[in-house]
């Protein structure tokens, strides 16, 4: 079925920390790599190919580029893109980049187990 921890060291996100694929579930906490990319490795380890991709993001280009990829590679791949709004609402007060960082950090290593 789905490969185990797979981890994509040539694509480097956001604090160079690497983005990958477990249990079925893609992450990429950064915007360094475009999404079409990151799934284009997720193609390569897949052995096998899905009938359907849903992708949740929050950036409507995240989501072009999942579907161009899908279109270019595999036509027949069903997607559902859903942008997701909920952050748009968030309303926090100012935060310096430091500590941004580092809580992105702690929720990212907590996520990875």
């Amino acid at each position: 079925m789905f490969p185990g921890k797979k981890y994509f060291t040539d694509l480097v996100d956001f604090a160079g920390d690497d983005p990958g694929i477990e249990k079925g579930i893609v992450y990429s906490e950064g915007s360094k790599n475009s999404k079409g990319d990151l799934l284009k490795h997720v193609f390569a380890v897949l052995e096998w190919q899905p009938k359907q991709i849903i992708a949740v993001d929050d950036r409507i280009k995240n989501l072009h580029s999942f579907a161009e990829t899908i279109s270019n590679m595999h036509p027949t791949i069903e997607f559902i893109g859903l942008h997701y709004h909920g952050a748009d609402f968030v309303v926090t007060g100012d935060i310096a980049e430091e500590d941004f960082v580092n809580m992105v950090l702690g929720f990212i290593k907590q996520m990875k187990g």
